[in-house]
């Protein structure tokens, strides 16, 4: 079991998606979170909180529109063991 401690920065932010009525809070990554406990929590990972600020209010090729993000901040995780597929005979 891998036991390795990895920081992650995390930011909220307020958005919409285009077919669904009102705003959201959703949590998302600067780092890739696939294989991290963290994942299942994370929204989007790939965006900082700088690149959210610019996309407030803008069009952008996502699903969702971006009306306000917070502050990032970090949180330790770490890697989970993907479970296995029983070998077959």
């Amino acid at each position: 079991m891998n036991t390795e401690e990895i920081e992650v920065t995390l930011v909220g932010a307020w958005i919409a998606f285009k077919d669904e009525p009102g705003l959201r809070i959703e949590t998302f990554c600067e780092q890739d979170t696939e294989g991290l406990a963290i994942d299942e929590d994370v929204f989007f990972s790939g965006y900082s909180a700088e690149q959210l600020r610019a996309m407030v209010g803008k069009r952008t090729g996502e699903d969702f529109t971006v009306y306000s993000v917070g502050e990032p901040y970090t949180e330790t995780t770490h890697r989970v063991e993907a479970e296995r597929a029983p070998e077959s005979r």
